[in-house]
C-alpha cells in the first residue's frame, strides 16, 4: 500500500501501472495468505446495513465483486461487491452490466493486512499516531458512492473497515481522467485507497495505497 511504508507507495509508482494498463497487459497477482486472521475472509451481512445515505439504492444488485491489492500485496481488498441500483443499468446491457450503468454504488467485503501498516514518509518519519493493524477486516460502506459509464470515475466517500477493538475509515477514488476504475471483467479495480481515520485518530494525507 502506497505510502502505508517506506517501501511502497509513491506516484512514480502510479504512473507505472498506469502504463500497463495502457498496453493492456494483465498480471495475474498471488495474494499472501499468511495474516492476522488465519487467511478466512469476512463477509459484511449487508453493505448497506450501516450506510447513512444509501436511500437512492432502493433495489439493490451486485454489479461486480472485484479485488484489489496495494504494490507490496501487504493489503488487500477481497470479495468486494459492488452494489448498485438495478433500474440504472441500461436496457441493452448484457455481459458486464458495470459497463452500462452510472449512479450510485456502495461496496462490502473484506481487507486482509498481512503486517501492520504506519502513517510515515518516505524517509520513515511518522506523519500521525495511525496504525493499520496486521487481519481480517470486515468492510461496509458509510456513505454512498458513485460510479460512471464503463467502470470509471468510482468513488466511495467512507467505508468502514472492522477488526476486534480497531476501525478504520477509508476511501476509495478511481478517477476515469488517470484511466482508473474497474478492469479484467470487472474482477479488479485500479484505484486510490486512503485510510483516513483509525479510531479516531485522524491520519495523514500521505496514509494512501494505489490498489490494483
Amino acid at each position: 500500500m502506497e505510502r502505508l511504508n517506506k517501501e511502497t507507495l509513491s506516484f512514480p509508482a502510479w504512473n507505472i501501472t498506469k502504463i500497463f494498463a495502457a498496453l493492456g497487459m494483465v498480471l495475474t497477482l498471488a495474494a499472501c495468505g499468511k495474516d492476522g486472521g488465519g487467511g478466512t475472509v469476512a463477509v459484511a451481512p449487508n453493505g448497506l446495513t450501516n450506510c447513512s445515505n444509501c436511500s437512492t439504492i432502493v433495489t439493490p444488485v451486485t454489479l461486480a465483486t472485484f479485488e484489489s491489492a496495494s504494490p507490496s500485496r501487504n493489503v488487500t481488498l477481497k470479495s468486494m461487491n459492488l452494489i448498485a441500483q438495478s433500474s440504472n443499468i441500461q436496457a441493452n446491457a448484457s455481459g458486464n452490466n458495470y459497463n452500462n450503468y452510472q449512479g450510485p454504488v456502495a461496496a462490502q467485503g473484506s481487507m486482509v493486512v498481512t503486517s501492520a501498516q504506519s502513517d510515515i514518509d518516505m524517509n520513515g518519519a511518522a506523519l500521525s499516531s495511525c496504525v493499520l493493524q496486521a487481519g481480517t477486516y470486515i468492510v461496509e460502506t458509510k456513505q454512498v458512492g458513485q460510479l460512471g459509464l464503463y467502470g470509471t470515475n468510482l468513488s466511495i466517500p467512507l467505508l468502514v473497515a472492522r477488526q476486534g477493538s480497531q476501525i478504520v475509515e477509508m476511501k476509495i477514488e478511481a478517477p476515469g481522467s488517470e484511466g482508473m476504475g474497474l478492469y479484467q471483467s470487472g474482477t479488479r479495480v485500479w484505484a486510490k485507497v486512503s485510510i483516513t481515520r483509525i479510531n479516531n485518530i485522524t491520519c495523514s494525507s500521505n496514509f494512501y495505497g494505489l490498489f490494483d
